[in-house]
């Protein structure tokens, strides 16, 4: 009896170390894809052909869907992408797989002829100022072809025949319909150019002349 426990213990780790490795190597070091395949109507797609594809490699695995429309692809490397095709006709890409991860997949076998494609026509809005009396607007072109000899705004206002210029003497002031200057309102490019006050002879915001 003594001798039958001395062979015994030994017999015992020998054993324990041949499945250690067996142990290691059923670790789970892959990923899957379970997918359902739906029609138009949400119904199940039975005995689909289902492609499963690592794009990596190239390597391809063929599965077919039971009665519910679903499919399980197992042992498929970490990673990706992968390309499902189902039947031939439609193609899904799975990006990534997580290791051990279950990628839950559903495609829709809708044909894409039968989805209604809307179409958004977007226009830019025109701008205009307005203002609670005559008003003029004046272009980028207008600014460009205007008749000036020192490039100064007021020569474009002038094209207006409501808005008045005053002379040199007066300081270039500007009023529209016989207004004083200072009810004006006055922009350029969205930046006001009133004087609000009327303390400056040129008719600006500023007393030193056309900002």
């Amino acid at each position: 009896m003594k001798k039958i426990m001395r062979f015994s213990i030994p017999l015992f780790a020998v054993c324990l170390s041949l499945l250690t490795p067996l142990v290691v190597m059923a670790q789970d070091t892959s990923s899957s894809i379970r997918g359902k395949i739906i029609d138009s109507g949400g119904g199940a797609v039975a005995n689909a052909v289902v492609v499963v594809e690592d794009s990596r490699t190239g390597v391809q695995r063929q599965y077919n869907t039971n009665d519910a429309g679903t499919f399980l692809a197992t042992n498929l490397p970490v990673g990706g992408p992968y390309t499902v095709t189902v039947n031939n006709v439609k193609s899904v890409l799975v990006d990534y797989i997580s290791l051990g991860d279950t990628y839950n997949l559903t495609v829709n076998m809708q044909s894409e002829s039968a989805i209604e494609e809307v179409i958004v026509v977007g226009q830019a809005a025109v701008l205009v100022n307005v203002a609670p009396g005559p008003a003029a607007t004046f272009s980028q072109y207008d600014m460009e072809t205007a008749v000036s000899y020192n490039r100064d705004i007021t020569d474009v206002y002038g094209i207006d025949p409501r808005l008045n210029v005053d002379n040199q003497d007066d300081g270039f002031a500007l009023n529209c319909g016989g207004q004083h200057p200072r009810f004006n309102s006055i922009t350029l490019d969205g930046v006001s150019y009133n004087d609000r006050f009327g303390l400056n002879d040129n008719g600006y915001s500023t007393a030193t002349g056309m900002p």
